[in-house]
């Protein structure tokens, strides 16, 4: 896992952790509240976690995002494609990513998605 030290602006955002979105893997040391990074490999079928922020794929996998709600919003997940194969990237339910479901990431193509509002999923 990587860490994120969070600046003093952020941490003033955060004060008290209440802030902090529901599934981030957090921890507060002292003055400080850190944000954990956590990468996973798939390579078959999977529906990705709430606590997982960046996912490398292999073979053709079908990913399935997490159910979106209030608490997800804001939520950026960094998916790749690590092998030569498509992968398949698509919404719980009537989710949809940039209006659309399901996405295709080709070999060596990488997206960075955010949640924006329960149900939409934005490629930014």
């Amino acid at each position: 896992m990587l860490e994120y030290k969070l600046t003093q602006n952020e941490k003033g955002a955060l004060k008290g952790t209440s802030g902090v979105p529901s599934g981030l893997n957090t921890f507060v040391t002292g003055n400080d509240v850190r944000i954990k990074e956590k990468i996973v490999y798939i390579y078959n079928d999977y529906t990705i976690k709430l606590d997982e922020t960046t996912i490398m794929c292999s073979g053709k996998p079908t990913l399935t995002l997490f159910k979106t709600d209030i608490n997800t919003i804001g939520r950026v997940l960094n998916i790749k494609n690590i092998g030569s194969d498509t992968v398949t990237v698509g919404g719980c339910g009537n989710d949809t990513i940039d209006s659309d479901s399901p996405f295709l990431l080709y070999s060596q193509e990488c997206i960075t998605i955010k949640c924006v509002a329960v149900g939409i999923w934005v490629i930014i």
